[in-house]
């Protein structure tokens, strides 16, 4: 077989989701062995479901010396959209669920989840169940899908609000969240529902990879929308909210020693009316689902593609005739707090910059020692280079 016939073909958890029924896989009965692990096509279906598997590090050499098998355990992910408006109530039952069922921590992520550790796998149902009994779920927390929301978690607080980031981010979610019903029937003591594996915005392969969606403020960049797969910046002219600043392919992160793997700041696409918001998402994840790549893991995420489309974002305008926006009014107002960091982590100092459109779109932030080094991306911005910003 020649490599690039290698190349083009699918990578093995393509086939696993496309295998799976909906997400169902063998899950259910696998959770009913006696073994204390998944199998590895259960453990990559079951991170759809909110859940990693892993073993524990802090006993592996030790196991490893004595001749024994890993001590695996789960971590478990909720999807809180906009960061919630968790109770105190349902605090409350959270903090008692990993003392029950985990290691006795709630770990809350820059993502705006909420993540149990050491769960064992024979406590892995009663631990889910008791986090949709309090209306929460972990259900597209993990996995290659449109993972949880995010947004300013007190926008809708600020003094004259008139932008309420959480209720977005709901509604976002709602509108691009799995249909499949393999959850329920997995985790909640297999309701009596009509059973669905079909899934109209996904398809049977999913996602190429994960998907990240960040809502900033009115005028606070909160949940950085320059590192998202797509950035939203509401648009409030005269007491009310007009429209939204888009911005798409956005992502910080590489493998190590790939070249084809970068770091990229989501490029501006268009501005859009409220009402168009969601049939344009859509969009652009039907664009990502039909164009990502699928042979490599390590270079399938949306960034790649909108890097890569010989016309910029040609595929989501020539379906939707959504027109690129010029000026950005919305985002000449932000102010970008640039931190920089000594050898020993310890932050330094800051500097801020004026990120409007005629002067750093398109911006990488990148940390080295104790200078921070900003890159733009040569596609879309040939008229920036890289330099340093001194301390």
């Amino acid at each position: 077989m020649s490599r690039n016939s290698r190349k083009k073909q699918k990578t093995k958890a393509e086939e696993v989701k496309e295998a799976s029924q909906g997400l169902r896989g063998s899950i259910r009965s696998e959770l009913e062995s006696e073994s204390d692990h998944l199998t590895s096509e259960s453990a990559q279906l079951i991170k759809f479901h909110g859940v990693y598997q892993y073993d524990d590090r802090d006993q592996r050499r030790r196991l490893l010396q004595e001749g024994e098998g890993k001590a695996y355990r789960f971590m478990v992910r909720t999807r809180v959209p906009g960061g919630g408006r968790i109770s105190p109530e349902q605090w409350l039952t959270l903090d008692r669920a990993s003392q029950l069922y985990g290691n006795g921590t709630l770990r809350l992520t820059n993502r705006q989840d909420i993540q149990f550790h050491g769960v064992g796998k024979k406590n892995l149902a009663s631990l889910i169940r008791l986090i949709n009994q309090e209306l929460l779920t972990t259900f597209g927390a993990c996995g290659d899908g449109v993972r949880n929301v995010i947004a300013c978690p007190v926008s809708s607080l600020a003094e004259d609000s008139v932008f309420d980031g959480q209720a977005w981010a709901n509604a976002i979610s709602r509108s691009l969240a799995f249909k499949t019903t393999a959850y329920m029937e997995i985790w909640l003591d297999g309701e009596k529902i009509e059973s669905v594996f079909d899934e109209p915005l996904y398809g049977k392969g999913y996602l190429p990879r994960k998907f990240k969606i960040g809502i900033s403020g009115v005028n606070e960049n909160c949940p950085d929308v320059y590192t998202n797969d797509i950035g939203l910046v509401p648009v409030v002219e005269r007491g009310s909210l007009t429209a939204f600043e888009v911005l798409v392919g956005g992502g910080l992160g590489s493998s190590h020693g790939n070249h084809q793997t970068y770091p990229r700041l989501a490029t501006p696409l268009c501005r859009t009316d409220p009402e168009q918001l969601l049939p344009l998402l859509r969009a652009i994840v039907e664009l990502y689902r039909d164009l990502g790549d699928r042979t490599d893991r390590k270079h399938a995420r949306l960034k790649y593609v909108i890097e890569e489309m010989e016309s910029r974002h040609s595929g989501v305008r020539s379906k939707h005739s959504y027109k690129p926006s010029l000026s950005l009014p919305a985002l000449s107002s932000f102010k970008v707090e640039v931190a920089t960091w000594a050898g020993n982590g310890r932050r330094k100092g800051a500097s801020t910059w004026d990120c409007s459109s005629k002067t750093a779109e398109s911006m990488i932030q990148v940390r080295a020692s104790s200078r921070l080094y900003v890159k733009s991306w040569s596609a879309f911005a040939p008229r920036f280079s890289s330099r340093p910003i001194r301390t």
